[in-house]
Formats: structure tokens, C-alpha cells, sequence
């Protein structure tokens, strides 16, 4: 709602508290590093795709049971190991 003391979206805006995000990416890592990484990820088909990523993290994420591609490897796991 606007008021008196913020009358506009951007007052209302300036009134909120910073926002802080945080990410895990590696800055600068390079592009042809990063490139075979995913190609060794991502080779073969689904059923291979899970093993290498069970295998290189399964003991502590568990078994990965989907691989998503949208915007980078997103996989679900299950919950044991």
C-alpha cells in the first residue's frame, strides 16, 4: 500500500530490507575446463548419465534417480545412499 512516508514503488522498495543471495559457483573457472566437465557428465544415454552421477556422488548425496538440463545438471536423488 502507499502512504504518505513511501509514496511510490520505488520508496516502498527502498524502505525493505537488502537482500543477500548466495551461490556455490566457482568465479573465474574456465570455459574449456568447464566444457569437458559437462561432456563427461553428460555423455551416453539416461541410464548412464544416473551411474556417473551416483557413482561420483552417491556416497554423500545418494543415488540419483532424474537428471534435469534446463539451466545446468539438476538431478534427484534418493535419500539413501
Amino acid at each position: 500500500m502507499l502512504t504518505a512516508a513511501a509514496p511510490s514503488v520505488s520508496a516502498q522498495l527502498g524502505s525493505l530490507l537488502e537482500r543477500f543471495t548466495f551461490s556455490d559457483r566457482i568465479t573465474p573457472f574456465p570455459l574449456a575446463v568447464s566444457e569437458e566437465l559437462l561432456a563427461r557428465l553428460l555423455a551416453g544415454e539416461d541410464a548412464a548419465r544416473l551411474a556417473v552421477q551416483t557413482r561420483l556422488f552417491g556416497s554423500f548425496a545418494g543415488q540419483a534417480q532424474t537428471l534435469k538440463l534446463t539451466d545446468g545438471i539438476r538431478a534427484r536423488r534418493s535419500m539413501a545412499a
